[in-house]
């Protein structure tokens, strides 16, 4: 295959495998994302030729990590021996498992971030607890990313 193009007159041709196949192979330098070329590509032997419009494009770069972020909806936390969720976690990889540490507590469960890196963060804690604040770390074991934050029983 014979390969022209009125803005790149320089192009090597090719030789199409046993099914006709021939890939084309581009490469475009950044500061020619949004240029378009024709190229025309002809068949030597068969004389069957295509010509086609292309344009450049920027790579796409994946986005830069968002942080882990603690969001409480209650705080201070009622200390009333009931499990409920009283904030969130966001920012998590998808599917990504959170531990969570504190120096005043040692039960805290990990868990498994949604779809969307979210991950509710559920406590229990008795009356004995009334006034206690506790620090907690949740760290990303995929990621690395972690946040640490206080709240207290009430």
């Amino acid at each position: 295959m014979a390969f022209s193009s009125p803005q790149s007159p320089n192009l090597s041709p090719g030789t199409a495998d046993a099914n006709g196949v021939l890939p084309i192979r581009w490469v475009c330098d950044p500061e020619q994302a949004g240029t378009t070329w024709e190229l025309t590509a002809a068949g030597v032997t068969s004389g069957k030729s295509v010509t086609f419009i292309f344009a450049g494009a920027t790579t796409p770069t994946s986005a830069a990590p968002t942080e882990l972020t603690a969001n409480l909806v209650e705080n201070p936390f009622a200390c009333n021996g009931e499990a409920r969720i009283f904030g969130g976690l966001t920012g998590a990889e998808p599917g990504e498992e959170v531990t969570f540490t504190s120096p005043q507590a040692t039960d805290i469960a990990s868990g498994t971030a949604d779809d969307e890196g979210a991950l509710p963060i559920r406590w229990v804690c008795g009356p004995d607890k009334v006034g206690t604040t506790w620090e907690v770390t949740a760290t990303g074991a995929g990621s690395g990313r972690s946040v640490t934050f206080s709240f207290t029983g009430s």
